[in-house]
């Protein structure tokens, strides 16, 4: 969702806002602290995200013809400033994301091991 959306922009002036690139960060956030703090363990979320960098970077990487991500070079910053700013947000800001999300979520897991679950005699 995250790739598709990246490339959102709103110009102020000559100053782009791109809202697009922040929203899909916020998604892959939300989507790893959830993961995190449901199965209270950290690896799971890691792995989220991990995944889903995987295939950003698949497809940043791999399409020659893909209308998702911009090439970051000298041409299109000069051409296209705005979505190479997305871009970049995108391809950079999901690793810092994701550590950041893993230093909150292990704030925020308990910090005492859950009781085990003892059977109960049926006799």
């Amino acid at each position: 969702m995250g790739t598709l959306l990246h490339l959102q922009l709103h110009w102020f002036g000559s100053v782009v806002i791109p809202w697009g690139a922040v929203l899909g960060l916020l998604l892959v956030a939300c989507a790893q602290l959830w993961a995190t703090l449901a199965t209270r363990q950290l690896w799971v979320g890691a792995l989220m995200v991990v995944a889903a960098y995987t295939v950003i970077i698949g497809i940043a990487f791999t399409s020659t013809q893909d209308v998702f991500n911009i090439a970051i070079n000298s041409y299109t910053w000069q051409e296209l400033p705005g979505p190479v700013v997305a871009e970049g947000l995108w391809l950079f800001g999901v690793p810092v994301v994701a550590i950041i999300v893993l230093l909150i979520s292990s704030r925020l897991m308990p910090r005492t091991a859950p009781r085990p679950v003892v059977p109960s005699n049926t006799h």
